[in-house]
């Protein structure tokens, strides 16, 4: 019940009072819950940024007291070299340092983002201050996607691992195993048709079995590849005298390679390895705040403010695959730089179907450039973003050069003469038109029983 009190000039100053508080606590529970829903599943993103000392003091200043918080974003991107995605979601879209609520929304983004940003007010200046600690922030943004992975990882209930396609294949009796390695975010479950025809292959004196190996692949390449190892040598301990092959789509490749051409790798069972669509030098989509993997069950659960299109850059950091598949990574510098496997023959299969056609490219140009006259300056912002969206990603995108998702160069592997370049596009051993999936598989049989 809200009780009238008289002012000394008769108006209701405490009714005004009382409302003005509430109003401040509605906007301090609503920032609080945003905040810490975010601090907990994604409230940082690292960007590229200047490489100068860990702790950076950004001033921003206000207009009449007050600014926008993505200003604030932007001062800090710009100076900090960090991005805070989150600030375009906040209440209200500014911040006024005259406004009773003020100081609560500081306390509560500072709880939640401490020790790694600290935001406070300059009433002299009439500013609006950020320090950003970078290290302890790349800290934080590490252990909550090592946290989310976990969560994650917790709600995935596939089993995980190396074991019979179906019923019919005898992994302890068979003369030949072929192993089957699925890629990003996948599995082997969509590889049915080639397993079935690799099976077709044998005969009453050698018998063929195929095998599948599940990952999770939000958990990187080398978390992939180590438990591959464990299971290729627990396949050998119970059939030493099989002769094993390797087909790998996607990422799979990646994950394989990082078993194969390792120093300690001793496992002469092990006779080729056939990639499709490798890429062996990453994809420039891996650059993209995309890939929500298997977390959408995750998000779905805390999506209640509308935060999804945020928490998308957060899943890149999440998800260390995302990371490894970035042209020039660390993971994949390393294992360019080594040696392939002289024990084993390589085949590498590349689409060069894409997803965008000649024309295509040309509209797409056209448009840029009609934006990019207009008079409308957010048109001419959004031309500029398109247009270095098209220059990106056009080795993977365009017809002749890319497969819509690995690049033609970046398929290619030194040290591998059999590469052959076909029509298709990325995904179409998995679910692309029954001509172009029997012609892949044909490649792929051709290679196996030669």
């Amino acid at each position: 019940m809200i009780r009238y009190f008289r002012g000394a000039k008769g108006d209701k100053h405490c009714l005004r009072l009382r409302i003005s508080y509430i109003e401040c606590m509605k906007t301090y529970i609503k920032l609080s819950l945003l905040v810490v829903i975010l601090a907990a599943f994604f409230p940082i993103a690292l960007a590229s940024g200047q490489d100068s000392e860990d702790r950076v003091k950004i001033i921003v200043p206000t207009t009449d007291g007050k600014v926008k918080w993505s200003e604030i974003g932007g001062a800090v991107t710009r100076e900090a070299g960090v991005e805070i995605p989150i600030l375009d979601q906040l209440p209200g879209g500014e911040l006024d340092i005259n406004a009773a609520s003020t100081r609560l929304m500081i306390y509560a983004a500072n709880k939640s983002f401490r020790p790694a940003i600290r935001i406070w007010i300059d009433r002299d200046d009439k500013s609006v201050v950020v320090r950003v600690d970078r290290a302890e922030l790349e800290t934080k943004t590490r252990e909550l996607g090592a946290a989310l992975r976990e969560q994650a990882n917790q709600q995935d209930d596939r089993e995980t691992g190396l074991s019979p396609f179906d019923d019919s294949s005898d992994l302890k009796e068979a003369n030949h195993v072929v192993v089957l390695v699925h890629g990003f975010n996948s599995s082997t479950d969509y590889m049915g048709a080639l397993a079935k025809r690799i099976k077709s292959t044998g005969s009453k004196k050698s018998t063929v079995a195929v095998a599948k190996f599940e990952y999770l692949s939000r958990n990187g390449v080398q978390a992939a590849a180590d438990l591959l190892d464990q299971e290729l040598d627990t396949l050998i301990e119970g059939n030493p005298d099989c002769e094993i092959s390797i087909v790998t789509h996607s990422m799979g490749g990646i994950v394989s390679r990082a078993v194969i051409e390792a120093e300690a790798f001793d496992i002469p069972q092990v006779k080729r390895i056939i990639m499709i669509a490798p890429p062996n030098h990453g994809t420039n989509l891996a650059l993209l705040p995309t890939g929500a993997d298997r977390f959408e069950n995750v998000l779905a659960k805390i999506d209640r403010t509308g935060i999804r299109r945020a928490l998308r850059t957060f899943v890149a950091e999440a998800n260390v695959a995302v990371e490894d598949l970035r042209p020039d990574s660390e993971l994949l510098k390393t294992l360019n730089q080594g040696k392939r496997n002289a024990a084993i023959d390589y085949s590498i299969l590349l689409g060069d179907a894409g997803v965008l056609s000649s024309s295509d490219s040309q509209f797409l140009h056209k448009l840029v450039k009609q934006m990019g006259d207009s008079k409308e300056q957010e048109f001419v912002q959004a031309g500029k973003e398109l247009n270095a969206f098209m220059d990106l990603l056009s080795p993977e995108l365009l017809a002749k050069t890319g497969d819509g998702v690995v690049s033609l160069e970046s398929g290619k592997l030194e040290g591998v003469e059999d590469v052959a370049v076909l029509g298709f596009q990325h995904s179409d051993l998995l679910r692309g038109n029954a001509k172009t999936q029997r012609r892949i598989i044909r490649e792929i049989i051709g290679r196996l029983t030669d």
